[in-house]
């Protein structure tokens, strides 16, 4: 890390971001073609953040007393696969 520029970890942060983004839409694809076979649902949250150089601080793993709030806050995504009916 300490050989990188802060435009290259953000970049690699960047990427890893974009293929998660890609990897969850493949599986919600999945899930919504089989939600008239199955009750289907995704729930996608990450086990910690990341520290992208704020406070000169990379990467993630501080007591939770003093990490930085990018380490603390976690992105969480629901999403529930349902049929529409008529009544």
């Amino acid at each position: 890390m300490g050989d990188c520029s802060l435009d290259e970890i953000t970049n690699a942060y960047d990427n890893s971001l974009l293929y998660t983004d890609h990897f969850i839409d493949k599986a919600i694809q999945l899930l919504a073609q089989n939600q008239g076979q199955y009750e289907v649902s995704l729930i996608y949250v990450s086990d910690h953040g990341e520290s992208l150089g704020e406070q000169g601080l990379y990467l993630h793993g501080l007591p939770d007393l003093i990490a930085p709030e990018a380490q603390t806050h976690v992105p969480l995504l629901v999403w529930g696969g349902f049929q529409a009916t008529s009544i």
